[in-house]
């Protein structure tokens, strides 16, 4: 549960969904959520990014508000890390964006595709 062994773990849970393995990917990403949590402060940014990683993967597999509950929690704890401007916070962004578009959750979709960080 060392932060080294859960960023890694986190990567390559990305990787994996990237690949196509999502299923694989999802419960390797599950784990680190519940270990980075056991392990690291509450609030600490890399449980913000896991939780982001983890809510992108449910999103593919369709479990939608399993999808949207980890990417607003993660989301908040960027932010709330780094501010709202920060590059982080607008990949959190941007995947709630994809979310709500596969979900056809347009009214939502436009609230959150106007909350891109500009360049």
């Amino acid at each position: 549960d060392h932060l080294y062994t859960l960023a890694a773990e986190s990567v390559l849970g990305q990787a994996l969904q990237r690949s196509g393995s999502t299923a694989e990917a999802q419960t390797l990403l599950a784990s680190v959520v519940e270990r980075s949590r056991r392990a690291l402060p509450e609030g600490h940014w890399r449980t913000g990014r896991v939780l982001v990683a983890h809510g992108s993967v449910l999103a593919d597999l369709g479990r939608y508000e399993e999808a949207e509950a980890r990417l607003l929690e993660g989301h908040a704890l960027l932010e709330k890390t780094y501010g709202p401007g920060h590059e982080r916070v607008g990949e959190a962004v941007q995947e709630l964006v994809r979310l709500y578009e596969i979900w056809n959750r347009l009214d939502q979709r436009a609230l959150w595709a106007a909350r891109i960080p500009g360049p």
